[in-house]
């Protein structure tokens, strides 16, 4: 019974699609599918984004790293994951046309929606621009019946005129990437922002002296030295460091294993 919990049925695909599922942008948006609904293939997350202002599901450790990215990035201004292409008369003209199979539910035989895993909207200088990415770890793409099924992603965005690409473990999970998934966690930091909202301009500029003080002392003993000249409980010079850096107010090295060992004089301020 438990293998029949995730199968799709036409009833279920109609269900999903009564409740908006694949529609809305930014906080309105709902992925086709959530981590609830697919069976495990790893660590999944469920993250709130301040972007989006909602709650992204992610399916994998991968998916993760990918969103990460585009949070980072100042030209990104909205996130869908789980995006369903869902006229599937569509993907199986594509699939005719390419002489392969369309995917189909293994238990019920019923044609599935395809979906792709991110379609970010971009802001460029001429307006708005959408870019459709696949995720896949670089040893599938091997696997015949997995290019198939990219094949039909990338025709169907292609018609459109809408750029399709591939993001592996090997742009993926990088030391870059693994900082960023440190500072996501300081960018929703709420019991700092909560404890320290009122003092936060204070303490900036108080941090910031040290930066300059000592610009040749590591970022992490900056950081204690902060916590004990002003009394406060260790790691809140960390976490105030954290915050300025993913809120873009100071800039480090993020491309380095441990960012914390650079000293105070690599720190950037941003204007």
């Amino acid at each position: 019974m438990p293998r029949y919990r995730y199968a799709f049925d036409e009833a279920k695909i109609v269900r999903y699609q009564k409740q908006g599922r694949g529609l809305g942008d930014g906080s309105s948006y709902l992925p086709w599918l959530t981590v609830a609904d697919v069976p495990s293939r790893g660590r999944s997350h469920r993250v709130f984004c301040r972007k989006t202002e909602r709650v992204h599901h992610l399916l994998s450790d991968n998916e993760y790293y990918a969103f990460l990215l585009f949070w980072w990035h100042d030209s990104v201004v909205d996130i869908k994951e789980q995006y369903p292409i869902l006229d599937r008369r569509e993907t199986l003209l594509i699939a005719t046309t390419l002489g392969c199979k369309h995917p189909v539910d293994p238990a019920t035989r019923t044609l599935l929606v395809v979906t792709t895993d991110f379609v970010v909207t971009l802001r460029t200088p001429v307006g708005l621009k959408l870019v459709a990415k696949a995720v896949k770890e670089s040893g599938e793409l091997v696997n015949r019946r997995v290019l198939e099924k990219l094949q039909i992603e990338y025709n169907y965005w292609n018609a459109l005129g809408i750029e399709w690409g591939i993001l592996t473990e090997r742009k993926l999970k990088t030391p870059f990437t693994r900082n960023l998934a440190w500072l996501y966690d300081a960018d929703n930091y709420k019991w700092f922002r909560t404890q320290h909202v009122d003092s936060m301009p204070e303490m900036e500029r108080a941090l910031q002296a040290l930066l300059d003080q000592w610009p040749q002392v590591p970022l992490h003993e900056i950081c204690a030295t902060f916590d004990r000249a002003y009394g406060l409980i260790a790691g809140t010079g960390l976490s105030l460091l954290r915050l300025l850096i993913a809120s873009k107010r100071l800039t480090v090295d993020l491309t380095v294993s441990r960012p914390l060992d650079q000293p105070a004089k690599q720190v950037s301020r941003i204007a």
